[in-house]
């Protein structure tokens, strides 16, 4: 795969450098739906086959390649979904602000995975890559509710008819503590995070939103992304600030605030929060995680 990334890099670099400098001409700037035709040579034919395709944009900017997975081109808009005060009008652009692809390296900065993070090499003030994630949507909350526990009206056939029972008949096998009628319920009582009509009409939202567990869950990958497989997360604490509503990305960050050792841990600080399109921070919170130390 190695040196077919050496072929595919370079002609999305410059996709998104065309795209990030065609922003200045309305004309010739890439949106949502249009296509793009991308051809390799000099590599074997059954990899020529598989990556050489026209790919459409997808209404977050983005393009999914083999081997390589979703990328956003630089320079790209998406169109937002609602509007509430502070938020731009429905139908209107707003400004995503993507990883810049121009700078190929830079592309799996924010995921270390088996390359160890140690104490001694942290220092207080160091930012944490950020992640982005979004725009938000239903499939988005689906996938969310499929995989959580509880929530039986996402679950498949068999799953949500045991869930249904067991709340009827043997509550104490349910997964969690929730109440018994949560998992019994015929129509979910999560469907304001889909349904825009009820999100406005039975709770006054703008438009359906966010879970906040599926949100922490996200940070929190902004920094097991950082701390890589030899770190642990032991303490984190969120609040919440404000909903995020279909259409709206998701900026996490993170900053080194101290240093420690707990016993035999050693232990880095952070603050983590959460930003929309608009810079509205709406999630803040700390984690304290352990790293290995040099011997």
């Amino acid at each position: 795969m190695k040196p077919l990334l050496r072929y595919i890099l370079p002609a999305l670099c410059a996709f998104a450098g065309w795209s990030s400098a065609a922003a200045q001409n309305v004309e010739s700037m890439l949106r949502p739906g249009d296509t793009i035709e991308l051809k390799l040579s000099g590599v074997p034919a059954e990899e020529i086959t598989v990556v050489s395709s026209v790919y459409t944009i997808s209404g977050g900017g983005t393009i999914n390649m083999p081997y390589i997975g979703e990328l956003r081109a630089a320079g790209c808009r998406i169109r937002t979904l609602t509007g509430h005060p502070g938020r731009a009008p429905a139908g209107t652009d707003v400004d995503v602000r993507p990883l810049d692809f121009a700078d190929p390296a830079g592309l799996a900065a924010s995921l270390r995975g088996a390359d160890t993070l140690y104490w001694e090499d942290v220092t207080q003030g160091d930012e944490i890559p950020q992640i982005i994630r979004g725009p938000l949507n239903r499939l988005d909350m689906t996938c969310y509710y499929a995989g959580a526990v509880g929530t039986s009206g996402y679950k498949s056939t068999k799953l949500k008819w045991k869930y249904a029972w067991n709340a009827k008949h043997h509550p104490e096998l349910l997964p969690n503590n929730y109440d018994p009628s949560y998992y019994a319920a015929a129509i979910s009582p999560s469907i304001g995070h889909q349904d825009e009509s009820v999100a406005q009409s039975e709770l006054g939202m703008p438009n359906a939103y966010d879970n906040g567990p599926q949100r922490i869950g996200m940070m929190t990958s902004c920094v097991t992304n950082w701390i890589g497989d030899d770190g642990e997360v032991r303490e984190l604490s969120v609040r919440l600030k404000l909903p995020v509503i279909f259409g709206d990305i998701n900026y996490f960050k993170g900053r080194v605030t101290g240093k420690r050792l707990l016993g035999k841990d050693a232990l880095v600080d952070c603050e983590i929060w959460a930003e929309n399109q608009l810079g509205q921070v709406t999630a803040k919170g700390t984690v304290s995680a352990a790293l290995p130390r040099r011997a």
